[in-house]
């Protein structure tokens, strides 16, 4: 059995400019984009949801959507739905919040966040395997 410690994994490794991804064709995963592991996809549990997130550079990835405290989804009122949207997901602590030197409150101590088109598939692992109520 493989250690899985980390809450995201990456089908690549982020290089050393902006936007820059490499090793993308490796069949082992990366932990949070940087570190190189001994895990394939097949090796992840299924609370583990792939994603294709421009956070994450357009890489492939997987987000563990077990044990989640706290999720927070921010949305962009105008554009298109969940394209500049954002949703914020914590493992440990409640979500808190500060305002930003322009005023506007943002989101201090979150894990991972999530934009796009992935919000969906990632809510639902949410919903599946953590202990969240979602309220409307």
């Amino acid at each position: 059995m493989k250690r899985i410690n980390s809450n995201v994994y990456t089908r690549g490794k982020f290089g050393k400019n902006p936007r820059e991804t490499v090793d993308t064709d490796n069949e082992f995963l990366y932990s949070h984009g940087i570190y190189p592991t001994k895990i394939k996809k097949e090796d992840l549990p299924e609370s583990y949801v792939e994603i294709r997130s421009r956070v994450i550079w357009y890489m492939l990835g997987y987000v563990k959507t077990a044990d989640v405290v706290d999720i927070d989804y921010i949305p962009l009122k105008i554009n298109h739905l969940f394209k500049d949207d954002y949703m914020y997901i914590s493992y440990k602590d409640k979500l808190s919040y500060k305002n930003n030197r322009y005023g506007f409150m943002e989101v201090t101590n979150y894990d991972v966040c999530i934009c796009g088109n992935s919000i969906i598939p990632v809510l639902l692992g949410i919903e599946k395997y953590s202990n969240i109520y979602f309220k409307s």
